[in-house]
């Protein structure tokens, strides 16, 4: 049965982002598509968290219905939006009856957060852990120097392409929160990044120290950097 990978950016980050570890997954005869997140992009009417589940939900019910397995692969503030949907997943009943499977759940250089405690980009504690973040008066959220942040890995001129391809982000709202922690009753594994500028290593590792986990040395979007190299990571995952 054929695996089927669907990618899920994170903030700010797009489609586009996510084209060298598509075309690199296609070049091993694995299909993927990306499900870029609702509150990415200019947008009415206004998004928030419970359309961000809601595309991932339904790109990956669609494929298990189709007959194909899924690996699902999340990063950055991607990752709570992929784990309140897998939430639904794990309960759906149609999911259930499908031929297709999810068979793992990779989350790269992601967020987490415990049930019902809401992502306030308001709060201190993420100002300070993200240089140049920022949220203006209409609710939009900015990264002021997002090459250093996300791209640091790169030459800057070719950090500069990536980062002219991010887009604005909506707050997405403090009533978003992961309802429950079913979605670890999934196969579930972590990639985490030694030169991320965005989330620090150390706070990488300590959210998700509990689940099987390896590090690649690159910096908070590495399927920009090393397509190849991730894509080696999330075929080995699929495997397991």
């Amino acid at each position: 049965m054929a695996t089927t990978f669907i990618l899920v950016p994170g903030s700010w980050h797009t489609t586009t982002h996510m084209a060298p570890l598509v075309k690199a997954l296609g070049q091993h005869n694995y299909p993927a598509r990306t499900v870029q997140l609702a509150t990415v992009g200019l947008k009415s009417p206004r998004p928030a968290f419970a359309d961000n589940v809601e595309v991932i939900f339904q790109a990956v019910r669609q494929e298990l219905q189709s007959g194909n397995d899924v690996c699902l692969v999340a990063h950055s503030y991607g990752g709570i939006g992929t784990a309140e949907a897998l939430n639904r997943l794990v309960t759906d009943p149609e999911v259930a009856a499908s031929k297709g499977k999810l068979i793992r759940t990779v989350f790269i250089a992601a967020f987490r957060l415990p049930p019902h405690v809401p992502i306030d980009v308001r709060s201190q504690a993420l100002v300070d852990m993200t240089p140049g973040f920022s949220v203006d008066d209409d609710g939009m959220l900015y990264i002021a120097n997002a090459g250093q942040v996300f791209f640091n890995d790169l030459p800057p001129d070719a950090a500069q392409h990536w980062v002219d391809a991010l887009e604005p982000v909506y707050d997405p709202g403090i009533e978003g929160v992961i309802t429950s922690e079913s979605w670890l009753k999934t196969p579930v594994s972590a990639l985490l990044c030694k030169q991320d500028q965005s989330i620090p290593p150390a706070v990488q590792e300590a959210w998700w120290q509990d689940v099987p986990h390896e590090w690649i040395d690159a910096a908070h979007t590495p399927y920009v950097s090393q397509p190849d190299r991730v894509a080696e990571i999330l075929i080995r995952a699929a495997a397991m």
